[in-house]
């Protein structure tokens, strides 16, 4: 069985990543990680979130001040990107009991029209981790999280359930035991997205 569900990635991953608009908006979000960019760390981490936001239509733009909030959270994990990288990645490999991961995860960013405190930005933040490191981080979403269920039901012996998908560090432990079948995140967030 893990043949079949490795296939399925490999197939989610060459359909994708070739001449189709998402092929495109993620080599133009990843050439931000790549390129060096003449601006502040803030306003390089600002640009990226805003793009990334775009593209994947995480509707941060809807919040008043989402993208500065979010952008000087992600500025504190370090001062450079390999520092902010290795963040992420320490994230994975104890997400059930990483203090900082889960204040950035769970924080606050933004205001709503109202003035009221806004949302979380999960999925903008594991949008950010997944480009920051190469790919190398899962992408946390409700298209994510709907067919991790799928992918529960269609293979129990394989993909273990997630006891609260709702829980961004419990998604991110049973989805990096999952990773071990593809050992690409990249083809992992391929095949759940297709």
């Amino acid at each position: 069985m893990p043949i079949d569900l490795l296939e399925q990635a490999e197939l989610a991953h060459s359909i994708l990543n070739d001449s189709t608009p998402y092929g495109v908006a993620k080599r133009s979000i990843r050439s931000l990680f790549e390129t060096p960019i003449s601006l502040s760390r803030l306003e390089i981490v600002a640009l990226r979130l805003t793009v990334i936001d775009s593209y994947y239509s995480t509707n941060m733009n809807r919040r008043y001040y989402g993208i500065d909030d979010l952008a000087i959270a992600l500025q504190k994990l370090g001062d450079t990107d390999d520092q902010v990288s290795e963040f992420f990645l320490g994230y994975m490999r104890e997400p059930l009991s990483h203090s900082v991961g889960d204040q950035l995860f769970n924080g606050i960013y933004g205001i709503n029209k109202s003035g009221a405190p806004s949302k979380r930005a999960q999925s903008l933040i594991s949008k950010y981790g997944y480009f920051q490191t190469g790919f190398g981080f899962p992408i946390y979403d409700s298209l994510a999280k709907a067919s991790y269920l799928k992918l529960s039901r269609t293979y129990p012996d394989l993909v273990k359930p997630c006891s609260s998908l709702d829980a961004i560090n419990q998604f991110v432990d049973v989805i990096s035991k999952l990773n071990q079948v593809t050992d690409s995140y990249d083809k992992l967030d391929n095949l759940l997205w297709l």
